[in-house]
């Protein structure tokens, strides 16, 4: 194993990625860093990491969780054990494949105010397209699992997007400085106050939102004896992810309090809105930087939808074979979590070494997405990697963008799909264009992997 000592200081934003990337060069795909006095341990194989993440005994997740808890509470996200695998249970049902078809509808209409207000950059000069498409994002699962439209895509200066970057920056400052790992500390320090303001905004964006839900819920509970649906302006009836919390929440045992309400609430928020939004975002800067690839997905847009205006559906989607290819690809170059975090609680074996019991353990997912044993020419975008048979070759965790195993990401087909139906309306309406390196959009780790200086594309109609 390689020993290495961190910085004393916080590890910057910037820099935190690459830091972990060069000391997971050395060891083989194993080795031990010190951050402070603290010891992890590195993984960047996919053969190290299959035991750990498909355990369904090692599902603890590391310090990274410890900090995120006054955000998000102990939640789906950050809870272990017995809490853990009750909330799955609990929350599975929210995301069958039939409610998700649901969704789809919500997808094309909030994809479409997206396109909308695209339409006035048309022959701009280059612009940052990723706020726009957050908000869009954050529509998204507002309406979809909160059951209410804020209409965040005409508010380009949301108050909550801003706070949920300053926390993420913050809560990686605090995992990468000893010093804020205790509360006194954190509250000590110069970010205490900050830590509290934020707090405050993310969690009025939550309760602001349980508090309509349950408004409405109550209300049609008045009128007839079960909440199983929920209508829609348009009468269709659909099911949403509050809706569940909130009447598990009324039955006798009452195994879910406003608390743990608000804490799965801001989880989904997040997660629902950040990861999708970035994989987006990376989709447009390898699009519009291989415009060669863009056509070949323009051409299967065609194929499966046809001319004029269409609304996307479920069965649609099935037939979009590459443009899910291109998904995967950005999301094997660009993981929206980059690395994941995890504990030990009891003894383990991988790759033939010993871990002791309190490890701390952070999977290299970015390393194991550019191994080129599983991916030639790695740093190449080539979405081909993920159609036939060289697919069904590669080592079953040599990609992982959701995770693996028990604790996998509940929500993947959801964000999927939901990624799809976005990528379509946008290049089935506009030819974009990027000329954007890698460098200079400058990678940045807060609690997801962002484009540090934006992407900047160029708009153009389609015929």
């Amino acid at each position: 194993m390689l020993t290495s000592n961190a910085k004393a200081s916080p590890i910057p934003s910037t820099e935190l990625l690459q830091t972990l990337i060069n000391f997971s060069k050395h060891g083989n795909g194993i080795a031990r860093i010190y951050l402070g006095l603290k010891p992890y341990v590195l993984l960047s194989k996919c053969r190290s990491v299959e035991g750990l993440l498909t355990s369904n005994v090692l599902i603890e997740k590391g310090r990274l969780y410890d900090f995120m808890r006054p955000w998000l509470g102990i939640s789906l996200l950050t809870s272990t054990g017995k809490t853990w695998k009750s909330r799955r249970r609990l929350l599975t049902p929210s995301f069958h494949f039939k409610i998700l078809e649901d969704f789809v509808e919500v997808f094309n209409h909030q994809a479409l105010r997206l396109v909308d207000k695209l339409q006035s950059r048309v022959g701009d000069a280059p612009f940052n397209v990723c706020p726009l498409v957050e908000l869009c994002s954050l529509d998204i699962i507002m309406e979809t699992a909160m059951g209410v439209d804020i209409n965040a895509q005409n508010d380009e200066e949301c108050n909550y997007l801003k706070a949920v970057h300053g926390m993420s920056d913050l809560i990686m400052k605090r995992h990468f400085a000893p010093w804020l790992h205790s509360d006194i500390g954190l509250k000590l320090s110069r970010l205490g106050k900050k830590h509290s303001e934020l707090l405050s905004a993310l969690h009025a964006m939550s309760l602001g939102a349980i508090k309509t839900r349950r408004t409405a819920y109550n209300k049609l509970k008045a009128e007839k004896d079960s909440n199983k649906d929920i209508q829609t302006d348009g009468g269709k009836k659909r099911l949403v992810f509050l809706d569940i919390l909130l009447e598990t929440s009324e039955q006798p045992d009452r195994p879910l309090s406003d608390e743990n309400i608000r804490a799965e609430v801001d989880t989904f928020i997040f997660a629902g809105h950040e990861s999708v939004a970035t994989t987006i975002n990376f989709a447009l800067f390898l699009l519009g930087c291989h415009p060669q690839i863009q056509t070949r997905v323009v051409q299967e847009l065609h194929e499966v939808l046809g001319e004029g205006d269409v609304t996307i559906t479920s069965a649609a989607l099935r037939g979009m074979t590459f443009l899910e290819a291109c998904i995967k690809e950005a999301l094997r170059l660009f993981p929206p979590f980059p690395f994941l975090s995890r504990r030990l609680h009891q003894p383990a074996v991988t790759d033939g070494y010993q871990l002791p019991e309190g490890t701390d353990i952070i999977i290299m997912v970015y390393c194991i997405h550019r191994d080129p044993e599983q991916f030639p020419d790695p740093d190449n975008f080539n979405p081909d990697r993920f159609l036939g048979a060289e697919a069904a070759k590669r080592h079953p965790f040599s990609f992982i963008p959701f995770s693996a195993g028990p604790r996998n990401c509940i929500g993947k087909k959801f964000g999927m799909m939901e990624m799809k139906v976005v990528l379509a309306h946008l290049l089935r309406t506009f030819e974009v264009t990027c000329r954007q390196t890698v460098d200079e959009l400058g990678l940045r780790k807060e609690l997801t992997l962002r484009p540090e200086h934006g992407v900047m594309i160029t708009l153009q109609r389609r015929g």
